[in-house]
């Protein structure tokens, strides 16, 4: 794995996509950068280069990165020092088989850089779900989280509901749980992407991480991305959007590239044959 030059990320927050179901992760940290680029609180630091992920290109994203012609690639970091925070955008999935060597290298990396605590943001199938009080929580809003064992207890989670469901069968019945399911994310959160494996990575080497999940049904899932990003606000309060004054509250900035998420003029013909 080779990542760009690093300045001191010493005691500083890694945020990061787990390219989940809806891609929500990926949407919240698109408008958290978005945000943050256009009121310069965040730096575009480099490429991160890795063999266990998918090649792939695309346009600039937000419509300000600092080169003429610059491209998205599949791994960028950026640095965020109001929120005493780095940011990785990830735009592809990994290749077959390699998610776990994948994890293993950032929950490495982040060991070695002293980073003080890892987020990860997922989206997940709601539709998994068979309990009442869950899907109650649901229907509130709420973001939901798991903290790995090293995360220190006294963290204020504001909004975010803990997640302890328990497994259940297809009756709905509690499964018992396995005693080597402890320090593991719960296997009743599916499509997570990489949230799983690089949980207990970090675990492993003793990386504090935290998981923050969306349950969500796949859909047009930009307010869910919206949402979750707002909810990471309240961890990370250095990244609010900025406000013009006291009594005017910041707005997210929409990145340029949703517009073709939800177009609102008629297709061109020519885009097919």
């Amino acid at each position: 794995m080779s990542f760009p030059s690093s300045p001191d990320f010493e005691n500083k927050t890694l945020v990061l996509p787990a390219v989940s179901f809806g891609n929500v992760g990926q949407l919240a940290v698109d408008i958290l950068l978005s945000t943050a680029l256009s009121s310069s609180d965040a730096q575009h630091s480099g490429h991160v280069q890795s063999r266990h992920l998918l090649p792939v290109a695309g346009s600039d994203p937000f419509g300000i990165l600092p080169s003429p012609g610059a491209i998205a690639t599949p791994c960028e970091l950026y640095t965020c020092p109001r929120a005493n925070a780095v940011i990785m955008q990830r735009r592809s999935m990994c290749a077959k088989g390699r998610s776990n060597n994948f994890a293993v290298e950032i929950a490495t990396w982040c060991k070695e850089q002293k980073f003080s605590q890892v987020v990860i943001l997922a989206g997940a199938d709601s539709g998994s779900l068979r309990d009442r009080s869950m899907h109650a929580a649901l229907q509130q809003g709420l973001i939901h989280f798991v903290a790995s064992s090293s995360v220190k207890d006294e963290l204020d989670y504001g909004s975010w509901q803990r997640f302890t469901q328990q497994e259940r069968d297809p009756n709905g019945d509690l499964l018992v749980a396995s005693a080597s399911d402890s320090g593991t994310l719960p296997s009743n959160i599916h499509k997570g992407g990489l949230s799983k494996r690089l949980f207990a990575a970090c675990e492993s080497v003793e990386m504090p991480i935290i998981s923050l999940v969306c349950f969500i049904s796949e859909g047009y899932n930009v307010p869910d991305g919206v949402r979750m990003a707002t909810s990471l606000c309240e961890h990370l309060p250095g990244l609010t959007p900025k406000g013009m004054n006291e009594s005017e509250p910041g707005k997210w900035i929409i990145p340029s590239s949703w517009n073709s998420l939800a177009p609102t003029a008629p297709v061109e013909a020519d885009m097919f044959y």
